[in-house]
């Protein structure tokens, strides 16, 4: 159960990061 709680971190911080970067990148095209 440790490995997949990890493991499911690992992904929730992966995803909330590429949101994070991905949200401007948007904000940006929409500019245009």
């Amino acid at each position: 159960m440790k490995y997949v709680r990890r493991f499911g971190w690992s992904v929730f911080v992966f995803v909330v990061a590429a949101l994070s970067s991905a949200i401007p990148t948007l904000a940006a095209l929409g500019r245009l």
